[in-house]
């Protein structure tokens, strides 16, 4: 919930595209973060999914690296020329 009131309040009230992507990538590894610790937390009660999820979440990262290597390069580009102002 607090997630969906963070995306309407960015989106909406914070609208400046220009930043909104340079942004994003700061509070995207927090999302991470808290998805890893719950899985690991439900990984506690059921251990036998243990193997095939860590297999599936490799998975999904080499997945998102592939797909999203133009994305990344932007925001290294953007971070770029942030640092040089």
């Amino acid at each position: 919930m607090l997630l969906l009131g963070w995306q309407v309040l960015f989106y909406v009230a914070l609208e400046d595209p220009g930043e909104r992507l340079l942004q994003s990538a700061a509070w995207t590894s927090a999302v991470v973060t808290l998805t890893g610790v719950g899985v690991g937390r439900a990984l506690e009660k059921f251990s036998t999914f243990g193997v095939p999820v860590a297999v599936l979440l490799l998975a999904f990262a080499v997945a998102q690296g592939t797909r999203n290597y133009r994305f990344i390069h932007e925001i290294a580009k953007q971070l770029k020329l942030s640092a040089a102002m």
